[in-house]
């Protein structure tokens, strides 16, 4: 007959056995959702950015999705600019006095008070998409889309008289 210490150490390599896949699953199952739960955060951030970015940029008739995928990819920390893709890109600016063009609640959130003063702007539709792949290769693979729909200020140009 075995001794009672032989049992036991079978048993807790029978437990560790049965135990440590479970344990390595969740791991792995954690280090994806953060990793993903980042890229989707950096994302978010990287267009905020990019926004900027583009309009203050002379961009030629053609190259706006290309311009705004690059700025995006730019103002990344984690993402791999290879997996972002820019479609259905719309760019216009626009300048406006104060006479024209934004209501009074905008004129007064942008501190303008002279009739002289203009502000340009830049609005900015697309839609962002970029191709997310976890930390194990095959695990994890989905697409992340977002809309840009943003009214950006490029500039102000203030005449004194």
């Amino acid at each position: 007959m075995a001794s009672r210490s032989a049992r036991e150490s079978g048993q807790g390599t029978v437990e560790a056995a049965l135990a440590l896949p479970l344990f390595i699953a969740c791991f792995f199952t954690v280090v994806q959702l953060m990793f993903f739960v980042a890229s989707q955060c950096d994302l978010d951030s990287a267009i905020a950015a990019a926004q900027t970015d583009v309009s203050s940029q002379q961009i030629a008739p053609g190259d706006e999705a290309e311009t705004l995928r690059r700025a995006i990819a730019a103002r990344s920390v984690i993402l791999d600019p290879d997996r972002i893709s820019v479609s259905d890109v719309a760019i216009d600016g626009s300048q406006s006095t104060k006479e024209q063009g934004l209501a009074a609640s905008e004129w007064d959130e942008l501190r303008v008070s002279r009739a002289t003063e203009s502000v340009n702007r830049t609005s900015i539709k697309a839609t962002v998409t970029y191709r997310f792949e976890g930390v194990l290769p095959g695990i994890g693979t989905a697409d992340v889309q977002r809309r840009v729909d943003g009214l950006r200020i490029s500039s102000y140009r203030f005449e004194v008289s």
